[in-house]
């Protein structure tokens, strides 16, 4: 498994997420993207078109009633 380091929008931290899902940030627990990869030559890379209500073109958001899988750092699926 790949890691990068990313910096929560929620507590500021710097934390190590999995770099091919969404994660939960380790310090406050919440939903954190690995978007520092996209940058890294991924296949079908486009621009960031992230918003709130729809995601982004690698992660989109679920439609109500799935809840997006989150992982912790070892990998493992969990809902927050």
């Amino acid at each position: 498994m790949e890691y990068t380091y990313e910096m929560c929008p929620f507590c500021t931290s710097e934390v190590k997420i999995p770099a091919d899902w969404p994660a939960m940030c380790p310090r406050c627990g919440n939903k954190i993207l690995p978007c520092s990869t996209c940058y890294d030559d991924l296949p079908g890379w486009k621009p960031c078109n992230w918003t709130e209500n729809k995601g982004c073109w690698r992660f989109p958001k679920e439609k109500e009633g799935n809840k997006d899988a989150l992982h912790t750092l070892d990998g493992k699926e969990t809902k927050k």
